[in-house]
């Protein structure tokens, strides 16, 4: 099968409008690379951004500062088929 790659990014707390951007740039310049370095097909590279609202589960035990140290991030996520 034939798949893609849906490049996700994510903020920590603050403004959520703010953050919708900041995600979106964050995930779009993570797929540029994979373009460009890596020559992986624009066709099947897609970057979201989240901004805060898809925070990771907390890990037990994992404190404050721990887990606000893990809001920030890129995800990628393998799509299968037409899934775009």
């Amino acid at each position: 099968p034939e798949y893609r790659v849906a490049v996700r990014g994510h903020t920590g707390k603050g403004d959520e409008e703010q953050n919708l951007i900041l995600s979106r740039e964050r995930a779009e310049v993570v797929a540029k690379r994979l373009i460009a370095v890596y020559q992986v097909d624009p066709d099947r590279v897609r970057s979201e951004g989240f901004g805060s609202s898809m925070p990771p589960k907390r890990r037990p035990g994992e404190g404050e500062r721990a887990f606000g140290y893990r809001l920030p991030r890129v995800e990628f996520v393998l799509l299968e088929g037409g899934n775009m």
